[in-house]
């Protein structure tokens, strides 16, 4: 009898946990919009209309083995993008290490060719949370040095990585916490990533903004230059990175000057590092390596969380990077929000414009997480783009920021 009564409260504890949670869920994190959900990834905290209010709860893990495919030979330096008869160019596989000792066969061995910082760990010169015991972020990867002269300063060159143009050139150290850094756009994949090579000591003078690059072209010299900190020459390095521009100049100037006092002056225009988001360099190394696009690569990378956001612009980055588009957008469309997937590094991997019959009616939040991923979330919540505090998720910075860069 004690037995049959405590298994009933237990059931009833946990029915009464239940419905405090799908209340908590319905009264706190409802997004107040209604109609379709995107559905294109398994989330947990997923608000669905059609299952009577209920909470869906569905776990789902990273993706594994992204990049796990066995890399090809690298190419030569290309040649001049060849020409189709409508005179529109045409990718080439082409592709350099970021310096004259390359690494292309050895990708899946970092410790061979990263830079470690003060700390000795080989992994704190790569991409991601790899500083301070797991807590500061790297948003490129640095490249040690294997030529020195007899001062034991760097003398190892240069080199871009694929065909391009020059987007922007910065010969002073004391602007720029990169120092004395180049920007390269690669137009001719099919997304247009830019690499970025910074701390140089020197820059070829023959590099040119709005000039053409070649693959393995000479940018300049490896070096340790930099406004924020001395880099020892022990550690000097080539911190190289690859990814994705937010904004226009309009755009982010416009966030930077909300967010930084008027004799903080933005030196780089659009080209800031704070405009810019990278992605894993050796992974794209390695996809570009193997012949994959960009968009493919991308559109693998785990969502980590989807936000609406409600606004009528068309923003910089879906017209830059349109492959990056959920859905075309055709000339009678009257866009009035944004679903963005993201990242568990900010990177908004996915743009979809959602028109008035996406949408039954407009949220009063301008922005709100429609779902999250699970097993990305602890990642999230250290790069500020999310937290969860009883049971409700809250936006954090980050994406805030982003999403003001990207001008919406």
């Amino acid at each position: 009898m004690i037995l049959k009564i405590f298994k009933s409260l237990k059931i009833a504890l946990i029915l009464a946990s239940t419905l405090t949670t799908s209340c908590s869920t319905a009264t706190h994190y409802r997004p107040a919009i209604q109609g379709p959900q995107p559905r294109n990834i398994e989330s947990v905290d997923l608000f669905d209309e059609n299952v009577n209010s209920q909470k869906k709860s569905i776990v789902t893990e990273l993706d594994t083995g992204i990049f796990s495919s066995t890399l090809a030979k690298s190419n030569p330096i290309s040649a001049e993008p060849p020409k189709q008869a409508n005179a529109t160019t045409v990718f080439i596989a082409g592709l350099s290490w970021p310096t004259d000792t390359s690494f292309l066969d050895y990708l899946d061995s970092p410790e061979k060719y990263l830079q470690a910082t003060e700390s000795g760990i080989p992994g704190s010169g790569g991409f991601g949370f790899v500083r301070e015991n797991n807590t500061k972020y790297h948003q490129g990867m640095d490249l040690k040095s294997f030529k020195r002269n007899g001062l034991n300063e760097p003398m190892d060159q240069v080199l871009c990585i694929q065909d391009g143009i020059v987007a922007y050139v910065n010969s002073e150290s004391y602007k720029s916490s990169y120092g004395k850094y180049v920007v390269v756009e690669h137009i001719y994949l099919d997304i247009k990533i830019y690499s970025l090579y910074a701390h140089l000591s020197e820059i070829n003078d023959s590099i040119k903004e709005g000039s053409s690059i070649r693959c393995g072209q000479i940018l300049g010299v490896m070096g340790r230059t930099s406004n924020v900190f001395k880099i020892a020459k022990d550690l000097a390095h080539l911190h190289f990175e690859v990814g994705l521009q937010l904004g226009d100049q309009n755009s982010f100037q416009s966030w930077y000057d909300e967010t930084y006092e008027a004799n903080d002056k933005n030196f780089h225009g659009q080209w800031n590092g704070l405009n810019l988001i990278g992605i894993d360099p050796i992974a794209i190394l390695k996809a570009l390596n193997n012949g994959d696009n960009i968009a493919s690569i991308i559109e693998k990378e785990p969502t980590a969380l989807t936000t609406r956001t409600f606004s009528n612009k068309i923003p910089y980055f879906a017209e830059k990077y349109d492959k990056l588009l959920g859905k075309k957008i055709n000339a009678n469309d009257q866009v009035v929000a944004w679903d963005i997937e993201w990242t568990w590094y900010g990177l908004p991997k996915k743009l979809t414009p959602r028109v008035m019959q996406d949408i039954k009616k407009l949220g009063t939040d301008k922005t709100s997480i429609i779902e999250y991923r699970k097993s990305t979330k602890n990642l999230a919540e250290k790069r500020d783009l999310f937290s969860v505090r009883n049971w409700q998720p809250i936006i954090g910075d980050r994406i805030h920021y982003t999403i003001k860069k990207l001008g919406l």
